[in-house]
């Protein structure tokens, strides 16, 4: 995704004025999450539970956008695949944000 595409800039509400964003492809992306040892995990409704899912410390986290999901090559490459459950998991689909935040949040409470 573009991330300096006028709905994103607008839809960040600035926010990417303070990150720092460094566009890559699949393949330098790969590299860069094995390089690091860390797991590939993708967000998919068709996937392990999130909560009591195995996180390794390092993991790389994908989301995909609501109308084309995660690429191909990103899905063969993969080491799992999480979903939402529970009263989430009745929706169609969720913002990419909320789905990221809320798993972020599963990853945050299995390291304690």
């Amino acid at each position: 995704a573009d991330c300096w595409s006028p709905k994103v800039v607008q839809s960040s509400m600035s926010a990417l004025a303070h990150l720092k964003v460094h566009p890559m492809d699949e393949g330098e992306f790969l590299s860069k999450v094995k390089e690091a040892g860390a797991q590939l995990v993708i967000a998919d409704m068709a996937g392990t539970p999130a909560r009591g899912f195995n996180w390794t410390q390092k993991t790389a986290l994908v989301l995909g956008n609501e109308g084309q999901g995660v690429s191909l090559v990103l899905k063969e490459m993969r080491d799992a695949t999480i979903t939402l459950t529970g009263d989430l998991s009745r929706m169609e689909s969720l913002n990419v944000a909320v789905s990221g935040a809320t798993l972020l949040y599963e990853y945050a409470i299995s390291q304690d």
